[in-house]
């Protein structure tokens, strides 16, 4: 079973000065299926990666998709199915567009803004913010497409699905 790793590399120091290098510098998206080779999560069958993998995949008791980066659903309810949890607030959902999501497997959250129609920019457009798992503030609050930490507020903190 892949096992992501959201943390500093696991050879420390020796493996160069910026711990988080490892999977590429992405512990979303990046893969290490054996421990000792990332990848930005091609598994070598047919180009797709192992965010992409099958609905026979378990997950929580649960057929799931691995949802990533580059892989979110167009419904954020799919989230939900593959097992994600809602952990939004009930103030929030009744006063905002936004739907906060967390993986209880790996920890990651994305928040889903449905867009309103009429509206300009990505207002009007269903959208992801993907939180950095290792925010230390605002400048660093979320993800780009590419998993690099972007301040909030940042245009390219806009993930569409």
């Amino acid at each position: 079973e892949p096992v992501r790793y959201s943390q500093s590399a696991p050879q420390g120091i020796g493996g160069g000065l910026n711990w988080y290098a490892y999977g590429e510098g992405n512990p979303v998206t990046g893969v290490d299926v054996r421990g000792n080779c990332p990848t930005n999560g091609k598994n070598g069958k047919e180009g797709k990666s192992e965010m992409e993998s099958t609905k026979s995949d378990k997950t929580l008791g649960v057929s799931t998709v691995e949802y990533g980066i580059n892989n979110l659903p167009k419904n954020p309810n799919d989230l939900v199915t593959a097992g994600w949890e809602d952990i939004t607030d009930p103030r929030m959902a009744q006063n905002s567009h936004r739907t906060l999501y967390k993986n209880p497997q790996t920890g990651h959250e994305v928040a889903f803004d449905k867009g309103q129609p009429g509206k300009p920019g990505w207002e009007g457009r269903d959208h992801y913010h993907i939180y950095n798992p290792n925010r230390t503030g605002k400048l660093d609050m979320f993800l780009d497409s590419h998993g690099n930490p972007v301040a909030r507020g940042n245009q390219d903190s806009h993930i569409q699905p």
